[in-house]
């Protein structure tokens, strides 16, 4: 393909042809915490996606912040990874304890909870 080519033989490859490139502006992790910190004086449900595999990475440290006094749902995906050996109850009793670990309380919410999602399910 033309991508190919440019980089066998140029060592380039033009910004078009790049995954993932694009001409809009990129949201950086700032501006993503800005535009979710209104939610907090919203009447809502904070979804969280985290990735059970790069939990600590995939958590923002400022979900306390964002959610208020709202609802939180933690979604922790990739659960299909897991060992069948390890079961339901001890994985989320994980995630509840690296989340005190991570100093993030708002799952305690009235209304809040922890879920073990993945692709299968």
């Amino acid at each position: 393909c033309k991508r190919c080519h440019g980089l066998q033989n140029f060592g380039m490859v033009e910004d078009k042809l790049r995954p993932g490139w694009t001409e809009e502006p990129t949201l950086s992790q700032e501006q993503f915490r800005k535009l979710l910190l209104p939610l907090r004086d919203k009447k809502v449900v904070i979804l969280a996606l985290v990735d059970l595999f790069d939990f600590s990475g995939s958590v923002l440290p400022e979900l306390d912040q964002i959610a208020g006094d709202n609802p939180v749902i933690l979604a922790a995906n990739k659960a299909d990874l897991l060992p069948s050996e390890m079961g339901q109850n001890r994985a989320e009793n994980w995630v509840r304890r690296e989340l005190e670990h991570l100093d993030v309380r708002s799952i305690a919410n009235i209304g809040g909870a922890v879920r073990l999602v993945s692709c299968k399910t």
